[in-house]
Order: structure tokens, then C-alpha cells, then sequence
């Protein structure tokens, strides 16, 4: 019993909580950019056979009108050639990841 209150006092002590969530936050916004740059990037390479197994998905795991909206945007997104897409989706992906990185850089230094 002893060790569980040394380890949630360290854990106060040391801020982990809040250093958890903001690394949470971090990775769901690099989640978004990642989707997209996927996306336009299946788009830009014609692959219609991920088009069709990612609605699949959508129809399985979303509620129907869900999956039928987010369906909808995906083919077009995919329809045409998105370039700007494409490279926002890059920029935005690196920036976010990086973000991520440098908030696990420090939480292990403060850890």
C-alpha cells in the first residue's frame, strides 16, 4: 500500500498527468493530417481498391448515415488530382508529428 502512495506522490510531484494529456492531444491532431495526406496521396496514385476497402470500413464501424457522408468526401477527394492536398497534408503531418516528438522529449526529461 506504501508504494501505491510513493508512486502516485512521484507521479503529482513530476506532473505526468498533464505531460500524458498534452502528449494525447499532440498525436489525435497528427492523426487528422496523416488521414489527409493518405488520402490525396491515393488519390494522386489512383488506387481505387483502398478507395473501396476504406468506405467498406467506414460502413462497418460508423453509423450509416456517418459512413455514408464520410463515403461521399472520400471518393471526392479521390475523383481528382489534388497537388495542394497533397502537399498540405505533408506539411501538416511533419509539423504535427514533430510537435508530438518534441512533447515526448520533454516528458522523458522531466521523467
Amino acid at each position: 500500500m506504501r508504494l501505491l502512495f510513493t508512486v502516485v506522490a512521484a507521479t503529482m510531484e513530476d506532473d505526468l498527468m498533464n505531460y500524458a494529456a498534452a502528449l494525447a492531444y499532440c498525436f489525435l491532431f497528427a492523426l487528422f493530417p496523416l488521414l489527409l495526406l493518405i488520402a490525396s496521396l491515393a488519390g494522386a496514385l489512383h488506387l481505387s481498391a483502398v478507395t473501396r476497402a476504406i468506405a467498406a470500413d467506414l460502413y462497418q464501424s460508423l453509423p450509416h448515415s456517418t459512413a455514408l457522408f464520410l463515403s461521399r468526401q472520400l471518393h471526392q477527394l479521390l475523383a481528382g488530382s489534388h497537388g495542394g492536398l497533397l502537399s498540405l497534408g505533408t506539411a501538416l503531418t511533419l509539423y504535427s508529428a514533430s510537435q508530438g516528438f518534441a512533447g515526448v522529449i520533454a516528458a522523458l526529461n522531466r521523467a
